[in-house]
């Protein structure tokens, strides 16, 4: 909890104002016992009833004076304690798009969201109301126990007698119900990753029938979230008798040692009432107790899971000394690169080389490892051995953001976000203007749809794109690489979904664009292969075979297999 300080610092002032606050509130709570004190041993002997006016409008402004100061700090508490969690929240975000790809594999995204969106309100609520909770009723019982102490030792040392049981019964209560809390917030991240991949598959669970299954499978998730709330609310039942049995036991004791104190003469019989009074208002902070520790280690175990997220670092960072990719001006190559995911080995010893300017064609079998050589090439992931050179300068003489500037990649399944298809062209491309982005989908053949919509390009595509076909997703997730201008293309499978003339038509339009530029296709359709100036066939993450399509058409029986055994292929005239 202590390392939120940083984030705390910058209201630090706005902190002590609320503090300032606090401490008259709390003042303001324990003063009316001295006027009843004061009325009932000074003027009611006088029977002086100005007096008892002035004393009774005192306690209405002190309780006028409390709600106002309560009314300010409630809305600072919550002014300040939102703008620290927004801030945590923005870091929390940042954090994630600094992360490489090997921790999202790695990690359940209904998780990592329950921490960005769940675990921050938590702390949000103990920043806001509990913290200062804590600290207004920490400063009610210090001015009691002062005042206790003003009017009779006696009764403070019975105050002080309190205190081993309410921190026994803390401590106690803090070590049973802090696993429990954690094991909540465990089970909120599964549960919310269940939900959000479940939700996401609705067509695949409506396809195959499966509803039952899943319903039954989140009754699961969803009992085990329920035991772990019934346990954290077993343990948090414990507080509230036990705080009753301690306020009883207290206030029998000083009514026993106050009734002998005012019999003997010690005290008076409005020191007494007042001793009551602070009884009754020690029943609040004590009977609030058992919910701010709760709060507390709610928000202790929210924070250690923020922390968690924000100690985790990315397994591609910039070297230093890194310099900018501008362009490719001689050659790229792979000298010896393997890969491995979670020790399953996908490339091994993988090596080529091309020229700037040339097109190189990626073929095989899937689950070869193509799409996790090109992932490599943008730095998503880093080789396990060998090395990958631009220029004949290792990419981590790169920066990785100048490479993903540079190199355009074009998925074979491709994410679109709920906005328009401006938006999602633009992507990555903000200043763009919307004769750019009109010449980005005219040559991924997209523009011709695009105005035949009524809204045109402002027109929503839906969550992950869903009102667009697969050809047109991937039409449109070229557009956008296209509009970068990238020096160094990849395309994985990008015109898999369309038609050949719409595929024939595309891949013109990317030569065209490209000319001279160096580009990557992971590809099946003849077409893309004749054209391509070398081809790379990837067998079990080896290369076993590297040339143009004639020679290892001619000499590898692997490729000339491959494409044999494509319909696409076969039924555009073989080889």
């Amino acid at each position: 909890m202590l390392r939120l300080l940083p984030f705390l610092k910058p209201y630090r002032w706005w902190f002590m104002l609320v503090g300032i606050l606090l401490m008259l509130i709390a003042l303001l709570t324990t003063l009316p016992p001295w006027l009843i004190q004061y009325a009932i041993d000074e003027v009611f002997p006088t029977g002086d009833t100005t007096w008892l006016l002035w004393l009774g409008g005192g306690i209405l402004l002190l309780s006028l004076m409390e709600g106002l100061f309560s009314f300010t700090q409630q809305v600072l508490s919550e002014w300040v304690s939102q703008r620290v969690i927004f801030q945590i929240r923005n870091q929390l975000f940042h954090h994630l798009n600094q992360l490489s790809f090997s921790f999202f594999d790695r990690t359940q995204v209904g998780d990592l969201i329950s921490r960005v969106v769940s675990d921050t309100d938590t702390l949000k609520r103990f920043i806001a109301f509990g913290l200062l909770k804590v600290v207004t009723n920490g400063l009610v019982l210090l001015w009691i126990f002062v005042s206790l102490m003003m009017w009779s030792p006696w009764m403070g040392f019975l105050f002080l007698l309190m205190i081993p049981f309410m921190v026994h019964a803390m401590w106690t209560y803090s070590f049973r119900v802090r696993p429990a809390f954690r094991r909540i917030r465990q089970t909120t991240g599964r549960l919310t990753s269940f939900t959000r991949e479940r939700l996401a598959g609705i067509e695949v669970i409506k396809l195959f029938g499966n509803e039952t299954h899943e319903e039954n499978q989140f009754q699961q998730e969803n009992q085990e979230y329920l035991q772990y709330q019934v346990e954290a609310a077993r343990l948090g039942a414990f507080w509230l008798p036990y705080s009753e049995v301690l306020l009883g036991f207290f206030a029998g004791l000083v009514l026993l040692a106050g009734g002998w104190l005012v019999t003997t003469g010690r005290i008076t019989a409005g020191s007494l009432v007042g001793f009551m009074a602070y009884v009754n208002l020690l029943n609040r902070p004590i009977r609030q107790t058992g919910f701010l520790l709760s709060l507390f280690q709610q928000a202790d175990t929210a924070a250690e899971r923020i922390h968690h997220l924000l100690d985790q670092e990315s397994a591609i960072q910039n070297h230093p000394g890194a310099q900018p990719f501008t362009r490719l001006t001689d050659s790229l190559s792979m000298q010896g690169v393997s890969f491995a995911y979670d020790a399953q080995p996908v490339l091994q010893h993988v090596t080529f080389k091309i020229k700037a300017g040339e097109t190189l064609a990626i073929v095989g079998p899937s689950g070869a490892g193509k799409t996790t050589l090109v992932h490599l090439l943008l730095r998503f992931y880093a080789p396990s051995a060998g090395e990958i050179l631009l220029d004949d300068r290792p990419i981590e003489r790169y920066t990785v953001e100048s490479l993903r500037e540079k190199i355009g990649l074009v998925m074979q399944h491709p994410f679109l976000f709920d906005g328009t298809l401006r938006d999602n062209i633009a992507l990555g491309t903000p200043d763009a203007t919307l004769a750019d982005i009109q010449q980005a989908a005219r040559l991924a053949s997209l523009d011709s749809f695009i105005k035949a919509l009524p809204q045109g390009y402002d027109t929503p595509i839906g969550e992950r794109g869903v009102r667009l076909s697969g050809g047109q997703a991937q039409r449109l997730a070229l557009a956008r690489v296209l509009l970068r201008q990238p020096e160094i293309l990849v395309l994985d499978e990008p015109t898999a979904s369309v038609d050949h003339l719409t595929d024939a038509h595309i891949m013109e339009s990317v030569s065209s664009l490209m000319a001279g530029k160096t580009l990557l296709v992971i590809a099946h359709r003849l077409a893309t292969l004749r054209s391509a100036h070398r081809i790379l066939f990837l067998e079990d993450g080896r290369i076993t075979g590297l040339g143009t399509h004639h020679e290892l058409v001619t000499s590898h029986a692997g490729y000339r297999g491959f494409i044999e055994a494509s319909g696409d292929i076969a039924g555009r005239g073989g080889v």
